[in-house]
């Protein structure tokens, strides 16, 4: 079976990661500031610990408004309302996964205070138009490029306030986890800096466990290793789809709050600093073709981000009329289809109703042994026969 992805992550480096926590610490974030030399940059443990680090460093009022780009992680959401603020969802336009301008500046308040917009799915939506609203009516613009970052030059002229950059698990030149904050304000990143610095640091024994983790979990996207395992868990009556997804997330379970109040190690510093020095578009091209080539044989399936004007392709995602159904038929052909690569939730009100196509999605595998001809030959087999 064709696995859903791979780390984006060299064995040479996983390597590295394992032999760091052996070796004597060393504080290493300087290189990390030469990559965005005309912003403020700051590192934190993951994007939600930066969000979470910087509303707090905001003291707005109780009842003050977040406008959120409608479709987020809901961690975001639940950590707006930690700091008794009201987030504000705005429509995200599902074929360019954008958010207008209009439906944003028709949303702002007296009591709005700052904007989050997400990149989502490997796209990145225009800021500029979002960034002249927010000059004009005097609210900050923060951006989540978790889902979005390919290589940091990308970044440098950005008008947001803040970007926030997330290094995890599963994401673009990952460092098994980290964050990365771009912040305009001196004064503020110097604040926000105190706070994450007071914070209790990641052990390097939890690094070591985790770099550990990966190794293995690289060592199953050999699709004979990964067949076997399916074949042993499915016989076990193990949920293999809910547990690949587990083992790569950083805060499932419990102590939410404790887990995310606190530095990362700094072994996982110095593979970000790594990786960032190291790291090759080559992979993120091929990455891109691939995914370019199989849309070009999808035909009228529908998918979100299909007319985004810029977009890497993190992931792959379309939408399917029995999404179950078509999971059952692709993992039937040997392609390990999911319907919860990512965490993503819509974010509804009355004045902006849910789009039922966002609860539809199925996520295709993002790996370099899946052919995109034949997978779309597939999925056009199923669809037909459906």
């Amino acid at each position: 079976m064709v696995p859903r992805g791979r780390l984006d992550i060299s064995s040479a480096d996983l390597i590295w990661a394992v032999s760091a926590c052996f070796r004597s610490r060393r504080r290493c974030t300087t290189s990390l500031h030469s990559h965005w030399p005309t912003w403020q940059v700051l590192v934190a443990l993951s994007v939600r610990t930066a969000w979470d680090a910087w509303l707090a460093e905001q003291h707005w009022p109780k009842g003050d408004e977040i406008l959120v780009s409608a479709v987020t992680i809901p961690d975001m959401l639940r950590i707006i309302r930690e700091h008794g603020l009201v987030p504000v969802p705005v429509p995200v336009e599902f074929d360019s996964l954008t958010v207008l301008p209009a439906e944003f500046e028709r949303r702002i308040t007296v009591r709005t205070r700052a904007a989050l917009v997400a990149h989502l799915f490997g796209s990145r939506m225009p800021i500029s138009p979002l960034a002249m609203v927010c000059r004009r009516r005097g609210i900050q613009l923060v951006e989540d490029a978790a889902q979005a970052f390919d290589r940091p030059s990308r970044l440098s002229k950005s008008e947001s306030d803040v970007v926030l950059l997330s290094f995890g698990p599963i994401k673009t030149c990952t460092a098994l986890g980290g964050a990365i904050v771009l912040l305009r304000d001196a004064d503020m990143a110097g604040r926000l800096h105190q706070r994450l610095a007071a914070y209790p640091r990641q052990s390097s024994q939890e690094f070591f466990k985790r770099a550990l983790r990966m190794c293995f979990l690289q060592a199953l996207t050999w699709p004979p290793a990964f067949t076997a395992l399916v074949s042993v868990l499915d016989a076990c009556g193990v949920d293999w789809d809910r547990l690949l997804s587990r083992l790569t997330r950083g805060f499932a379970g419990k102590a939410f709050w404790a887990r995310l109040r606190r530095q990362p190690s700094w072994e996982m510093i110095a593979l970000l600093e790594r990786r960032l020095a190291t790291s090759c578009s080559r992979a993120l091209e091929d990455r891109t073709r691939s995914a370019n080539l199989l849309w070009s044989h999808m035909g009228a399936i529908e998918r979100p981000g299909a007319d985004a004007a810029d977009h890497s392709h993190w992931v792959l995602p379309i939408v399917a009329a029995q999404p179950d159904r078509l999971l059952k038929a692709l993992r039937s052909s040997g392609y390990d289809a999911t319907r919860i690569a990512s965490s993503l939730i819509q974010a509804a009100n009355e004045t902006c109703p849910a789009d039922a196509r966002w609860d539809r999605l199925l996520y295709l595998p993002n790996h370099p042994a899946a052919d995109p001809v034949k997978l779309a030959a597939t999925i056009e087999t199923a669809v037909v026969e459906r």
